[in-house]
């Protein structure tokens, strides 16, 4: 029995170790809403909507048909720019808040 305990109590850590730290829900391709999964308290699907409760009270609620998909993802700190000559390209970067404009080779 003590093996039983265990062996779930290590599955249940290393599952919250690899957690992931950030809901975003898409839209035509583009992440509309993206928070913290400590920020949100459930998520209820209700008819043709799906409603967030999130901690601090808020409660946005959006129509199912106008989602593409919705992910987990990990929390990332790092911006890839690659230039290639008269051209440059930054990963699919998704952080509330940062926002780039490329025009030729300038970032």
């Amino acid at each position: 029995m003590k093996k039983h305990i265990a062996l779930i109590g290590s599955v249940l850590c290393g599952v919250m170790l690899f957690a992931q730290q950030k809901m975003m829900i898409y839209k035509e391709g583009d992440a509309f809403y993206q928070h913290a999964t400590s920020d949100v308290d459930s998520v209820k699907f209700s008819g043709s909507n799906i409603f967030i409760n999130e901690t601090g009270g808020a409660a946005p609620s959006f129509s199912i048909a106008g989602i593409d998909s919705v992910t987990f993802e990990p929390t990332s700190d790092t911006i890839f720019v690659t230039f290639d000559g008269s051209s440059v390209s930054v990963n699919n970067y998704r952080w509330a808040n940062v926002s780039c404009s490329i025009n030729g080779a300038n970032v």
